[in-house]
């Protein structure tokens, strides 16, 4: 299928001298042999990262989506961070998709996976987590800024009729998408690093080619 060999290109990319099942003499090969019991462990990993991350996310992508179309306040740029950070968590689930995809065909089909190349796009996936967080947290700061303002001018103007000054609910539930997001990234980083703990226990010697 053309998404699998788009994963599978995304996840082998790298040096044109080294591919995802070749094997050389300095990059031990990843196999469910050699990883032994850990094998379905990373791969239940990978599985709980993906599913983990593809709820949250999508939710995420509605209460925003819902957020920005009943709103009255048409250039709110709190929004737009927290979209960047869902684009960059839907990124990390296609990812943890390929982890998932690669784990079964080395334990079902006995492929062979380059150790270097699946640490090499494990830490990848951390940066863009990491960079997902980031971002959603300015979005996340500044939504919380512009709730605080509204809570004082409804305050001190209780009869007010500027809607931009207007708390609604509508603007503290926007704040779930900001909180699910964060927490779809946070999770992905948490079973990242338990996939890399599984695959560093990888002893076994290379195979020459």
């Amino acid at each position: 299928m053309l998404a699998d060999e788009l994963l599978m290109s995304l996840l082998c990319s790298g040096r044109a001298n080294v591919t995802c099942s070749a094997s050389y003499s300095s990059d031990p090969l990843v196999t469910a042999d050699s990883l032994g019991d850990s094998a379905t462990a990373a791969r239940n990993f990978a599985f709980a990262s993906f599913w983990v991350q593809l709820p949250l996310t999508i939710v995420s992508a509605c209460i925003l989506f819902f957020s920005v179309t009943l709103s009255t306040v048409s250039n709110d740029i709190s929004r737009w961070f927290t979209l960047v950070g869902v684009a960059f968590s839907f990124l990390s689930t296609f990812f943890a998709h390929g982890f998932l995809t690669l784990a079964r065909q080395a334990i079902n089909e006995g492929k062979l996976v380059s150790r270097s190349y699946l640490v090499q796009n494990l830490v990848r996936n951390t940066n863009i987590n990491l960079l997902g967080i980031g971002i959603t947290l300015v979005g996340l700061q500044a939504s919380v800024g512009t709730l605080v303002s509204k809570a004082m001018l409804a305050a001190n103007q209780p009869f007010a009729a500027n809607p931009n000054s207007t708390l609604v609910s509508l603007d503290v539930f926007s704040l779930q998408a900001s909180t699910n997001t964060l927490l779809a990234h946070f999770l992905s980083i948490v079973f990242t690093n338990l996939i890399l703990g599984a695959i560093n226990k990888v002893r076994a010697k290379p195979i020459a080619g």
